[in-house]
């Protein structure tokens, strides 16, 4: 019995690990554009070298993590104690103070980490975080589900999921 116990988490371990490395690559292929031609990747690649972002809230949130970052707290100055956006609904701005950012936290936290052992840019960092969230996604999700159903279920929700 202890045998079959030990041969379905290994099995899962494997399962999940081969969902990881999917997920990875299929987040990872925004940093490649290689869907398009040479001649004209210049074009979706910013001063920096990256492609650029896919969606706008992609720089809200670098820029609420650059602000966290540089002085402490959301936005780029504080109004009546609290954060406000100079940028967002320009001339007046918006309070951001309330918005508290779970993303501003996890890439000042993995630029840490990076900046630790290879200098990185939190622009490159922010890059990479949604890739490695969504990867990591897929280990409460596979295991959460395939104790409700099974491994094919538990794979599709993976897929569904990250």
């Amino acid at each position: 019995m202890e045998n079959q116990k030990v041969k379905t988490i290994l099995k899962s371990v494997v399962i999940i690990a081969l969902l990881f490395v999917f997920v990875f690559a299929l987040r990872a292929q925004a940093a490649d554009i290689g869907a398009v031609p040479n001649e004209i990747k210049a074009n979706y690649m910013d001063a920096d070298g990256l492609p650029y972002f896919s969606e706008m809230d992609s720089y809200f949130n670098l820029r609420m993590t650059q602000d966290y970052m540089d002085h402490g707290y959301f936005g780029d100055t504080l109004v009546n104690g609290s954060g406000w956006d100079m940028h967002s609904y320009y001339p007046s701005g918006r309070d951001v103070g309330s918005y508290q950012q779970m993303i501003a936290y996890v890439t000042s936290f993995l630029y840490g980490i990076v900046n630790m052992f290879q200098e990185m840019s939190i622009k490159e960092v922010a890059f990479w975080t949604g890739a490695f969230i969504s990867s990591f996604a897929v280990i409460p999700v596979y295991i959460f589900t395939r104790r409700i159903t099974n491994d094919y279920g538990a794979i599709a929700a993976t897929l569904l999921v990250a």
